[in-house]
């Protein structure tokens, strides 16, 4: 779990809208991304020690995407976003983990952390749906999926703001 926040600028290439190739816009997105999976360290049950691990990732990227808008006239805001990402991530993990007892009998869980960090890269593909609140404003919910070189396959639910210029 975690949070995500990007900023983008696209154009539209298409100057004559036709049946099936109404809107492709093509840009990028810097995005911010954060995300932790803590464990519980104070008295875990035996289920809890083993089911529920650290790690925590943060990673700056730059999205070149192409947007394409498939359903002009039946589902407007409709979307379909994809492209490479490259970007710097810092992620550490849970190496190992011990139970240690305090001297009031407490469990406390113990960790050895490892930290990989260093560039990625990858591909993002995004589906959304974008409605129109004015003529230059948009608001509207995505759904992102991600893969880089690092094995992470990452996905994300979101909302989306929208300013035309």
């Amino acid at each position: 779990m975690g949070y995500s926040f990007g900023v983008g600028l696209l154009k539209n290439v298409i100057r004559q809208p036709r049946p099936g190739l109404d809107k492709l816009l093509v840009g990028g997105e810097f995005l911010f991304e954060n995300g932790v999976k803590n464990p519980v360290i104070q008295n875990p049950t035996q289920e809890e020690f083993f089911a529920k691990t650290f790690r925590h990732t943060t990673s700056t990227l730059l999205w070149a995407k192409a947007g394409y808008y498939p359903f002009r006239k039946i589902v407007k805001g409709f979307n379909i976003q994809a492209g490479p990402v490259i970007g710097y991530s810092s992620r550490s993990t849970e190496e190992r983990a011990s139970r240690v007892v305090d001297i009031f009998g407490n469990s406390v869980r113990q960790s050895t952390l490892s930290f990989n960090n260093g560039f990625v890269f990858g591909y993002r593909i995004s589906t959304g749906m974008e409605f129109d609140l004015s003529h230059r404003l948009q608001v509207g919910v995505r759904l992102d999926f991600s893969n880089n070189n690092e094995a992470e396959i990452n996905t994300l639910a979101g909302v989306s703001l929208g300013i035309k210029l």
